[in-house]
Parts: C-alpha cells; structure tokens; sequence
C-alpha cells in the first residue's frame, strides 16, 4: 500500500508570518475541495510558525474533518510545538516531530505518534 496515495502532504518553508496567512488559507481552502485522503502538513521547515497559521491550519481541519479526512501537523522543533499549544490547537490537531511519524500514523490509521 503506497502511502502517498492515501494522504495529501502540504509542505510549508521559510518563516511565514501573519501576511503570508491568507495565501495560506486559501491554498489550504482548494485542499478542503480536494476529496482524496486524508493531510498531513509539515511546518518542520519552518522558522517560526505563528498563530494565525495555526488558526489557518483548525480552520481547515474544520472543514476535513465531517468529511472523514484526518489532518496530521508535522511540528518538528519544540518551539513550534508551543504555538501550537499556546494557541489551543493542539488537542484539536494530530501533531507529530516528523513525517514519517505522521505517514505511520496515516499508514495504521493511529491518532497516536511514532517518535524516529
């Protein structure tokens, strides 16, 4: 079973900030159109990710989630992590250090991370 076929993979460079947001959102609102599997989004390349992103990402998964489409945030770094938590997304996300975690969990439909 190719994993790739099961999941679409955003990935997200650089160090967006809150201007870069609505671009972001609307990339992500074409996703939402998209019926194919579920998402994992890497924002492990980062060099910040703010909270309007985050806010970008829960309104997406929003959107995938009565779909039955699960949405897996690749965080990578701690800092990360915390604006996600900080921004009270983190229990409403699926988050995980790396993609393979998130590729594993899409692999046996686990919620839960795999750490390597």
């Amino acid at each position: 079973m190719d994993i790739h076929e099961q999941v679409r993979t955003v990935v997200v460079t650089g160090s967006p900030d809150t201007a870069d947001v609505p671009g972001f959102a609307d990339r992500l609102a074409e996703l939402a159109g998209d019926s194919a599997g579920d998402v994992v989004i890497d924002v492990s390349r980062c060099g910040a990710f703010c909270s309007a992103g985050v806010q970008a990402v829960l309104a997406f998964a929003r959107v995938a989630k009565p779909a039955g489409r699960r949405v897996r945030l690749v965080t990578g770094e701690d800092l990360i992590t915390r604006v996600v938590w900080a921004s009270h997304a983190g229990e409403l996300l699926e988050l995980h250090e790396t993609l393979r975690s998130a590729y594993h969990a899409v692999a046996t439909g686990s919620p839960v991370a795999e750490h390597g």
